[in-house]
């Protein structure tokens, strides 16, 4: 597999989107289960068809992801960052992306965030209750974790697990918006 580094130039770009074939092809992921500080992933075994399918501290599969994850204690793994499975070679996503920004994020986007898709998608199943979080802004992450983003966060539940009864999901805000702002 030929890899192109990221800081290539426009020439190196051109000649390896001349000879690799993703236009108006169906870009797929190789499994991305990151390590978290948390339990799960169970269901995520079953989807894959692990046998025998278990919790573990691999509760997450990020999907379509740039993102590197950070891990206190395991810097030297890397992992996060999905592999883009073409028809003739497997490649990092922001590789990919790299070499035809445009193409894949669109003109817009680009002109505005460079080649970050500034969104991450990840399949997650907690076989625990969450701890508590808080996301920094752009500005916080900016100033005092050298991340070019914040963090915004959305959730699509599509399924509990069974043996949960009762699930709830307590969220807020730091500075609760008025209700007129709602409009």
């Amino acid at each position: 597999m030929k890899r192109i580094p990221l800081d290539a130039s426009p020439e190196t770009n051109k000649q390896a989107e001349s000879t690799m074939k993703y236009k108006d092809q169906l870009v797929q992921f190789k499994q991305n289960r990151v390590w978290r500080s948390y339990k799960g992933g169970k269901v995520l075994d079953d989807i894959a068809g692990v046998v025998p399918a278990q919790d573990s501290h691999f509760p997450e599969d990020w999907i379509a992801s740039t993102t590197k994850a950070v891990n206190p204690g395991r810097e030297h793994i890397d992992e996060g960052e999905s592999i883009a499975l073409l028809t003739d070679q497997n490649m990092p996503f922001s590789e990919l992306i790299a070499l035809d920004p445009d193409y894949f994020l669109g003109r817009d986007h680009v002109a505005q965030f460079g080649t970050n898709p500034m969104v991450l998608v990840k399949f997650l199943d907690s076989s625990i209750r969450l701890h508590f979080q808080a996301h920094p802004t752009r500005e916080f992450s900016q100033q005092y974790l050298n991340s070019d983003a914040g963090k915004a966060e959305a959730y699509y539940i599509l399924k509990v697990r069974e043996d949960i009864n009762d699930p709830y999901i307590y969220l807020g805000f730091q500075h609760p918006p008025q209700k007129a702002q709602f409009n």
